[in-house]
This record gives structure tokens, C-alpha cells and sequence, in this order.
């Protein structure tokens, strides 16, 4: 088995000195050398994930691979703690727009230091500043700054950008992709809605002490020249599909410009979910679209800015800025990111939940279209404590949704179900709160076995039948969409296997036999997906606009046996038919070869 890291530098000149990456290889020393690079295990960040860091010279536009097989010495000198104010700043306040910022605990992180700063801004705004600091390194670093309005103790529905909201960390440049040297993180006027945030990734650099390499290499690290990967395995089921000659620099290099501007902007770029979740077709965050990022490392440049898009008024936190407190909100339930206030005693302060017109447009996460792969994947991918607030935020999300007891303990349709157990997954996996994780997976597991199962199994209910007349169903004429089923089947088998809960991976299976029963036929050869059935088992000539999309039931079966005979046929004519689709390959279940 391969314990590779992946490195590129884009740039034109020389750069050298530590970069952090997120790792789920099994590294048996916490620090050493390969022949091409040193390297210290850092802090866990999720279920097999650690942080790593690693120190390596690198020539103009090299790529290298780092064989973690091949270490060649074995060392373990821990840094101490970290002294108590920070000398490596030159002791000057660090400030956002003129409001000097809270210094948090520093945590010892690898071979350099994690060090946070907060501070409320207004009643509104709420910032974070969180640094990773090579002692050895002075010149400069890499942090993310995430500017929140959320406070629970205030009434306002929105927090509007002061003036001049700089931030000020000692003499620093700092570097925002999308933005001149030292300019306001946001402009003056604009403003976030209760529950939206902005994350932005920046670079710090001190010049009087940098050579002309940390200056160049501070640079190509600024402008996403410099990527790193170290995961493995993207899915828990291996990596996602990409057509065989796929062009990841191509494709990275056509969406940067975008995915940049859109950090500074409010509009739909190709990789963020959509304005308002409850679109429906195509959303950019819907299926497993970071798989460029494991065919090469460049693509995480487009990957690990957008995942930090928090655009959906979702993102909640207390007034001490910790994440929402699971514990202290006894009567909050949410629905769309915001209190349910139909049935909910904790508004969290509000009066009401935002307008789409406040939150420039966006509403979101829907409970059938509660996704964003590229943030969760990107949470595994980099491992940082921005892309670890916005998981906590869907944590909150998912605890304050899927509840078991009344208010609001009532299942959605089959899709939304699928969405859920997608989510409680990837969260179990990638939370580094291992305790929070723990609590996500019992109750995912809770509300499998005391509302699915008995609410949706017998019958076969979790078709979600309806008379809805926008599919030609009627009173009399009940019906239901199976790609939709499919998303449950797929939901079930991945949250079910994360969450190690064998009665939802049995489920789906179970579904996934009646799909493919109900829902594929065989005419002249040639496997059909129908886009309706009728309960009463009508024959309906409505087949194939779905048959690349909603992830599938012959990938669940083939995950559990390869010679399922019928799901495999399916599988390869797919697979034929989408082998130079990069969107199409992105449904399917990574883990199968046939």
C-alpha cells in the first residue's frame, strides 16, 4: 500500500521551509526524515487524520512525491509549550478594523504552533484569526481569518462591514488571495446575515526579517502555487472517479479566477452550493467533485478555497465565539440553517429568521439538498481550524435537525434521509472533536433505529410516494422518483458504514435490491433507469434523464458483492457511457473496478 504525499511548486523561483498538510497515512514516527524532506506529525483532526508538517527545498515548477515508507531517520524533539505572549509578532496588538483582538490558547501543533485570535467587532461581528507558526521560520506564515455574524445575545439580524477593516498583525504583509497587499478583508457597507461567515485564506509575511527565498516562497504560497496532499483515501471507499486522462492543472487553472473573486463577492461559482439550496438540477457542491485533488495536487488550489465558502446563513456560534453549544440550547430546532421558529422556544436571540435579501440571496442547507462536498471533502484535505468551524457548524445543523423527540422529530423525503446519513458520515470521520463525532454517530444511529426503520422500512414507505402532479401523479395514481431512492440506498450504506451502524447498511441494501428491481429493465440489451414508477406498477414511458445521477443502488450492491450480476451490467455501461464525463463519474461510489 502506497504512503505517499503529494507536492507541487508552480512557482518560478526556489522555495523551501515547512508547509502543513492533513494526512490519514500511518506514519509510525512522530518526526524524521525521508531522503527528500523532514517532517513532524502533527495534532489528530478527524477519525485517521492527522495534521502534518513537512520541510522541503524545492526547484521551479518540481513536483515530488515524499515515500513515507522510505524513512531514513527517526527523530522526537517536541516543541515546548509556546512562551507566553508572542515574541514572534514583536508583542504588538493584532487588531481587526481598529478593535484589538483576544489572544487564545496556544496549542504545540507539529513542528509549529496553532495560535488563535478572536474579537467581537460590534454585537454582530465576530472574527477569527487562526496562525500556524514555524518558531524556526519567522519570516512568515499561513493562517485563515473567518469573519462570522452570529451572536445570540443580540437581537440584530445583520452585522454591516465599519470602515477600514484591516487587519493588523505587527508589521506584517498580509496576503489575501483575490486582494491587494494590506486592503480591508471586506468593504465598507457590505454586510453578513445572521448565521453567514467569510473564510478566507491569507499569508503573513515580515520583510525586515525574510530572505529572498521566504519572500518568494511566502509568495507562492499566497497565490496557491504551492499545494500539498496527503490523504490517501478522499471517501472511505477510495477516491472519486475521474475520466482517465483527466487534465487537473487545465481544470484548476479555468476555475481559480472564479472561485477567487467569488471569495470577495456574492454569486454562484461552479464549485459552491447553490444560492438557494432548494434549486433544483446541478449544484456545483452536490456530488463528489474533489477527486481532481487526488489526481494531482494542484486542483486543491480550487478545492481549499472554495470549501471555505460559509454563504448559507447557517454558521452559528455563542457570544464567546465557541461553536454553538450542543448543550445549552435545550429548546433550538433548526430548519434551512436557522431556528424553526414554527415550533422552536430558542431563536437564538432573533426575532425572526433572515430574508433571502439580507443574506444576499442565499438560503440553505434544505434538508433535500444538504450537501457540500467540496467543504467536507475539504475539511480532510486540509485539516485547518476554519474548514474545522464550518464542520462544526453542520454538526449544529444535523443535531438540531435530525432530532428524535418532539418538536420536530418527523422524517423528510427519501432523498433528504440519504442527504443526512451522507452528512453524519463525513462529519464522524472528519471532525477533529472526536467527542462531538461521537455524538453526531449515536445520534444518527438513534434516529436510524427509532423513526427509519420503523417509519420507512415497512411497506417499503421509503419510496416517498406522492400525488404530486409535476411527475403526472394523481389521487389515484401514486408515484416516485427512484434516483431519489438512490440517494437514500447510498446515504444509508456510507453513513451506516462510517458510523459503524449495521442496521442502516442493511437497509440499504434492501433498497437497493428493490431499486433495481422496480426501477432498471433490460430492453434490446441495454439497461433503462426509469425517472418515475407507479405504485401500482404501471408501466411508465418516462426512463434514462436520471441514469448518471443520484448516486446508485448497483454500487451499494457491488460494494457488498462483486458479482452481482445484474448490478454489474449496469456498472459498466455507465461506466462506458460516462468514461470521458468528469460530472457523471463524480456520482459514482468510489471502491469498484470491474
Amino acid at each position: 500500500m502506497s504512503n505517499l504525499v503529494h507536492i507541487v511548486n508552480h512557482h518560478d523561483s526556489d522555495i523551501g521551509g515547512w508547509f502543513q498538510t492533513n494526512t490519514d497515512l500511518v506514519i509510525p514516527f512522530p518526526s524524521g526524515s525521508t531522503p527528500n524532506c523532514n517532517f513532524v506529525l502533527g495534532n489528530q483532526s478527524g477519525l485517521d487524520t492527522h495534521n502534518l508538517d513537512i520541510y522541503c527545498e524545492m526547484s521551479p515548477h518540481e513536483r515530488r512525491v515524499i515515500d513515507f515508507e522510505e524513512i531514513v531517520e527517526v527523530g522526537n524533539t517536541p516543541l515546548p509549550p509556546a512562551p507566553p505572549c508572542d515574541a514572534w509578532l514583536g508583542g504588538v496588538a493584532v487588531k481587526i478594523g481598529g478593535v484589538r483582538m483576544t489572544k487564545m490558547p496556544t496549542k504545540v501543533n507539529g513542528a509549529g504552533y496553532d495560535i488563535h485570535y478572536q474579537a467581537r467587532v460590534g454585537t454582530m461581528l465576530l472574527v477569527h484569526l487562526w496562525l500556524h507558526y514555524y518558531p524556526d521560520q519567522p519570516a512568515w506564515c499561513a493562517g485563515e481569518v473567518m469573519i462570522c455574524a452570529s451572536n445570540p445575545s443580540v437581537p440584530d439580524m445583520i452585522a454591516t462591514i465599519p470602515p477600514n477593516f484591516r487587519l493588523k498583525v505587527g508589521d506584517a504583509v498580509i496576503t489575501v488571495p483575490g486582494l491587494p497587499f494590506n486592503q480591508p478583508l471586506m468593504r465598507e457597507g457590505d454586510w453578513l446575515a445572521h448565521g453567514q461567515v467569510r473564510a478566507l485564506p491569507l499569508t503573513l509575511l515580515w520583510l525586515d526579517m525574510a530572505s529572498e527565498r521566504d519572500i518568494a516562497t511566502a509568495y507562492a504560497w499566497a497565490n496557491s502555487q504551492i499545494q500539498v496532499v496527503g490523504i490517501k483515501s478522499l471517501m472511505q471507499t477510495g477516491n472519486p472517479l475521474l475520466p482517465e486522462n483527466f487534465d487537473a492543472v487545465a481544470w484548476t487553472n479555468s476555475l481559480l479566477p472564479t472561485v477567487v473573486t467569488r471569495q470577495h463577492d456574492w454569486f454562484d461559482s461552479p464549485l459552491d452550493p447553490a444560492m438557494d439550496s432548494r434549486q433544483t438540477g446541478a449544484q456545483g457542491a452536490q456530488s463528489f467533485v474533489a477527486g481532481p485533488a487526488m489526481k494531482d495536487p494542484t486542483a486543491l488550489a480550487v478545492i481549499s478555497i472554495a470549501g471555505l465558502d460559509g454563504s448559507w446563513p447557517m454558521n452559528h456560534f455563542e457570544q464567546d465565539g465557541r461553536s454553538l453549544d450542543r448543550d445549552a440550547h435545550p429548546g433550538l430546532r433548526i430548519y434551512t440553517g436557522q431556528a424553526n421558529t414554527r415550533i422552536c422556544t430558542d431563536w437564538l436571540g432573533k426575532p425572526r429568521t433572515v430574508t433571502m435579501a439580507e443574506a444576499h440571496g442565499y438560503a440553505g442547507p434544505e434538508d433535500e439538498h444538504a450537501f457540500d462536498f467540496v467543504g467536507w471533502h475539504n475539511a480532510r484535505l486540509k485539516g485547518t481550524p476554519g474548514t474545522q468551524r464550518l464542520l462544526e457548524a453542520w454538526a449544529a445543523n444535523f443535531l438540531f435537525r435530525w432530532v428524535t423527540e418532539s418538536p420536530g422529530n418527523w422524517l423528510s423525503a427519501n432523498r433528504a434521509i440519504g442527504w443526512m446519513a451522507m452528512l453524519a458520515g463525513e462529519l464522524f470521520r472528519n471532525l477533529a472533536d472526536r467527542e462531538l463525532a461521537g455524538v453526531v454517530a449515536a445520534r444518527f444511529q438513534n434516529f436510524v433505529d427509532q423513526l427509519i426503520i420503523p417509519q420507512m422500512l415497512p411497506n417499503d414507505a421509503w419510496w416517498s410516494w406522492t400525488n404530486a402532479g409535476s411527475i403526472g401523479a394523481s389521487n389515484t395514481d401514486w408515484r416516485a422518483m427512484p434516483w431519489q431512492a438512490e440517494v437514500m440506498a447510498c446515504g444509508m450504506y456510507l453513513g451506516g458504514m462510517a458510523c459503524g451502524h449495521a442496521p442502516a447498511v442493511e437497509m440499504s441494501y434492501h433498497m437497493a435490491e428493490q431499486i433495481l428491481q422496480r426501477a432498471w429493465f433490460k430492453r434490446d440489451g441495454y439497461w433503462h433507469s426509469r425517472d418515475v414508477i407507479a405504485q401500482n406498477g404501471a408501466d411508465l414511458p418516462y426512463y434514462d434523464a436520471y441514469a448518471h445521477f443520484g448516486m446508485k443502488a448497483c454500487d451499494v450492491l457491488l460494494l457488498r458483492d462483486r458479482s452481482h450480476s445484474q448490478a454489474g451490467e449496469i456498472w459498466r455501461q455507465r461506466k462506458q457511457e460516462a468514461a470521458s464525463d468528469r460530472y457523471k463519474l463524480s456520482w459514482f461510489l468510489p471502491g469498484i473496478d470491474l
